[in-house]
């Protein structure tokens, strides 16, 4: 009879998590893409989801080149936007960025003002922002391992494949002068 008890136990939980993880995937990937302000009308363009589960917002850095934005500047622009109740999933820096955004990740998480349940996970994105949308559009079936990569690799090294296949779709729509 215990043995009964125990299957239908743990029946009961596997529903409760499949109905906690269809719920999950029908709620917003929240994700703040950070660039240069120069940038900002570059970026939009290239941000066209088909997925209706992601919110992209678009924040600026007062730099000339993205990639070279500092630490502390990502660290203190995150800090007020989470102590001022905005928060993300996904923080995506330039794929240029140098240095590991696990660092970052943190040093936000030391700072004793911020109460947050959760903290965003910082990546770096595409080399290329014209690649970025194939990261937004693949980032939900990221496994932990290659979110984990993009700590310190662009997100060119990891969605490598992707990008491939984009750019022979490209190619093959010139070959056939324009036509799909």
């Amino acid at each position: 009879m215990s043995f009964q008890i125990l299957c239908e136990f743990e029946n009961s939980v596997l529903k409760i998590v499949l109905i906690f993880t269809h719920v999950i995937r029908k709620m917003a990937i929240k994700i703040a893409l950070i660039t240069s302000e120069k940038l900002k009308k570059e970026a939009k363009k290239y941000i066209k989801l088909e997925k209706a589960n992601i919110d992209v917002e678009i924040l600026g850095i007062n730099v000339e080149i993205a990639a070279f934005m500092k630490s502390i500047d990502v660290v203190n622009m995150i800090s007020n936007r989470i102590k001022t109740g905005k928060n993300f999933d996904f923080i995506i820096l330039p794929g240029n960025f140098v240095g590991n955004t696990k660092v970052i990740e943190e040093k936000i998480k030391e700072i004793k003002e911020i109460k947050s349940s959760g903290f965003p996970v910082l990546i770096k994105g595409t080399k290329n922002l014209g690649d970025i949308g194939i990261l937004l559009e693949n980032i939900g079936g990221l496994s932990d391992k290659e979110i984990e990569q993009l700590h310190f690799k662009s997100a060119d090294k990891i969605l490598e494949e992707l990008i491939r296949e984009k750019l022979n779709n490209e190619l093959k729509f010139i070959d056939n002068d324009g036509k799909a």
